[in-house]
């Protein structure tokens, strides 16, 4: 217990003399960010041109500037929430 005390009077000093500072910190899950080209060592078939998903350079690009958007927004405006596409 008296080990306890000395941890405490750290922690509320720490909060009475600092400034806080608002940070932002973001994920963005990038698993299914294909380019169309087909890679043989990759499982990508589903994201080329004759693929399932008929994936082309356009939509790599659109997608590229969506994700970019997004991070973008959390850059500007940390407090804002982003808009999700």
């Amino acid at each position: 217990m008296r080990f306890l005390l000395p941890i405490v009077l750290f922690f509320i000093y720490l909060g009475h003399a600092q400034e806080y500072r608002l940070f932002c910190v973001g994920f963005y899950n990038v698993e299914n960010f294909f380019d169309a080209v087909d890679d043989p060592k990759t499982f990508d078939d589903d994201y080329t041109p004759n693929g399932r998903k008929s994936w082309t350079n356009a939509s790599f690009r659109q997608k590229a500037v969506l994700i970019a958007s997004v991070i973008d927004a959390l850059k500007n405006n940390p407090s804002q929430k982003p808009l999700y596409y």
